[in-house]
């Protein structure tokens, strides 16, 4: 069974994405970034976005995902 903050988290990160596949379809000339901190934030959101490519969405093509490093 999943802790309680494991899937706190899942369901913040499904959010985030979800939020900018939104935004994506609502402005279909802009790209949407999303900024995370680590590899595993990033692995993912990345694998989040490339199934919704893979269900053949088109605005999930027009999110990105940036690694910015921790100091």
């Amino acid at each position: 069974m999943k802790s309680p903050t494991m899937t706190s988290e899942a369901i913040q990160w499904t959010s985030l994405v979800m939020e900018a596949l939104a935004q994506a379809t609502k402005h279909p000339h802009k790209t949407i970034t999303i900024d995370v901190a680590s590899l595993e934030a990033y692995e993912l959101i990345d694998n989040a976005v490339f199934a919704l490519i893979a269900e053949g969405n088109e605005a999930a093509w027009r999110i990105q995902i940036k690694k910015h490093t921790l100091h």
